[in-house]
């Protein structure tokens, strides 16, 4: 009795109930949690659900912004280079992606990962940029393992070594490791396994009949009789289609609810909870990632501020210091030149008219044709004049 107990088990995926009856268990199962498996492929396969939403606005923002090409003439004054191969090679990296795509790419391998690799058709006045995927580089380092002397690329098969100077790595900065970069996710992955977990238990909740898993007990021993049992009461009262079915059971048979209901496990506050804490991670406010049922339009603004100013800003600078450092010296002519960008974080207009009101002790400070003006309207007459009350008068 008991070896083809096991090999029902091991069939069936069923559990003995200890009383000459056999169990049936439904259950979805999931991969290696990310907190058990931070490899880089693991982390690249972990841009789902609020990771995905985080990067990819993070990255969109970033792909979005115009880079400026300057240096400095013979009278020291800051001029802009209009035209030039670094920036054309920038627009159009390759015949396959636009410059927004390389940098959505290699915002989001940074953003899960903590590393991005672009490789350049050649070391000096490079032609063409590709993207490596993370999870296919591997370092080479040097016989003391002091610096870094090749890049290891495996894709089809096949391995390619190519030399540093011909690979520029970007990374964020690891505290424990100061040839490779350190991800968000490595160090919220407890966060991320249970958001992943909530949601695969709500899809199966559908899945599996709009309803969690039982037991489902007969008292048929063999093996074909059991196996008939199981996917009989599977395909007639499993998935969303067959859900509030009445359910008729063979004699002897017995279903047995085990699992509660994602209302009674409070999902809705656990999803949000989690979600909070992936966004704060990340740094992107609600509104920014979409969610707008409890904000208004000023907290809104005051959100976008804090986007740019604490999350997208220092991240272009991050960026663009990578070019200045590493990009831009491949090109000969150079050394007098950098890139930029125009100012991202939005002028906090409401604390400006504030402060202005308060140095002229509420009084005006435009004239009736300015304002007219910036609103697009055309002057009137005696509009040019600034109105003060009867009790203004100088105090020195």
């Amino acid at each position: 009795m008991q070896p083809l107990k096991k090999l029902i088990g091991r069939i069936l995926n069923i559990k003995g109930a200890g009383d000459g009856s056999y169990t049936s268990l439904t259950d979805g199962g999931r991969g290696t949690p990310l907190s058990g498996n931070s490899s880089d492929a693991q982390l690249l396969a972990s841009n789902r659900n609020w990771v995905f939403t985080c990067v990819d606005r993070i990255s969109t923002t970033m792909s979005g912004i115009e880079l400026e090409l300057r240096t400095m003439d013979k009278k020291n004054n800051e001029v802009e280079v209009e035209d030039h191969k670094v920036l054309s090679l920038l627009r159009k990296p390759n015949n396959y992606m636009t410059g927004r795509d390389m940098v959505y790419m290699l915002i989001s391998h940074i953003k899960l990962t903590g590393n991005a690799y672009i490789l350049l058709d050649q070391p000096t006045n490079p032609t063409q940029l590709a993207v490596l995927i993370p999870s296919n580089v591997q370092l080479k380092f040097s016989a003391d393992r002091t610096s870094i002397e090749g890049y290891t690329y495996r894709a089809g098969g096949k391995a390619v070594t190519y030399p540093a100077d011909r690979v520029i790595h970007l990374k964020t900065p690891s505290i424990t490791n100061p040839f490779k970069g350190s991800g968000i996710l490595t160090n919220i992955a407890s966060w991320v396994d249970v958001d992943d977990a909530a949601t695969e238990f709500n899809r199966l909740f559908f899945v599996n009949g709009a309803a969690p898993s039982g037991v489902l007990e007969t008292e048929a021993t063999s093996e074909e009789a059991l196996l008939i049992a199981k996917r009989g009461f599977e395909m007639r009262y499993s998935g969303t289609n067959n859900a509030h079915k009445t359910a008729v059971l063979v004699k002897g048979a017995k279903y047995n609810p085990l699992s509660t209901s994602p209302r009674d496990m409070q999902f809705s506050e656990m999803d949000t909870r989690y979600r909070d804490k992936i966004l704060a991670a990340f740094g992107v406010p609600k509104s920014v990632a979409g969610i707008t049922d409890d904000v208004n339009r000023a907290s809104a603004e005051a959100n976008i501020y804090v986007y740019m100013m604490f999350t997208i800003d220092p991240l272009a600078k991050w960026f663009v210091a990578y070019l200045n450092e590493w990009l831009l010296p491949k090109f000969t002519g150079t050394e007098k030149m950098y890139f930029c960008y125009d100012e991202l974080v939005p002028e906090n207009e409401d604390l400006e008219i504030r402060q202005n009101q308060a140095a002229l002790g509420g009084q005006s400070y435009k004239t009736i044709n300015e304002v007219r003006g910036d609103e697009g309207l055309a002057p009137i007459e005696n509009g040019d004049y600034i109105y003060g009350g009867f009790a203004t008068v100088p105090i020195g």
